[in-house]
């Protein structure tokens, strides 16, 4: 499993919390369905295709209340086969 200690050292330093935090990911267009089951209502969501449909990018905007939050949304991303986060 990925380490996340240097990113959420990171948020630490440069951000104030609670904030609304961009999260992105591209997935293969077959594991979209699966990338956004891990959303609920309180992520607001956009999704792109990209031009020959093999992949889709993910944004997902949501009010996050620390640096914990957001590593745990990304570790449950993380469990998907081939998703790059950015």
């Amino acid at each position: 499993m990925k380490d996340y200690n240097k990113l959420q050292q990171l948020l630490e330093e440069v951000e104030q919390w609670p904030l609304s935090y961009t999260f992105k990911f591209i997935v293969k267009a077959e594991q979209k369905d699966q990338a956004l089951a891990r959303f609920d209502e309180s992520f607001q969501l956009s999704e792109r295709a990209s031009k020959n449909g093999s992949f889709v990018s993910i944004t997902a905007v949501k009010n996050v209340e620390s640096s914990d939050e957001v590593i745990k949304i990304y570790q449950s991303l993380s469990t998907i086969d081939g998703i790059i986060s950015l």
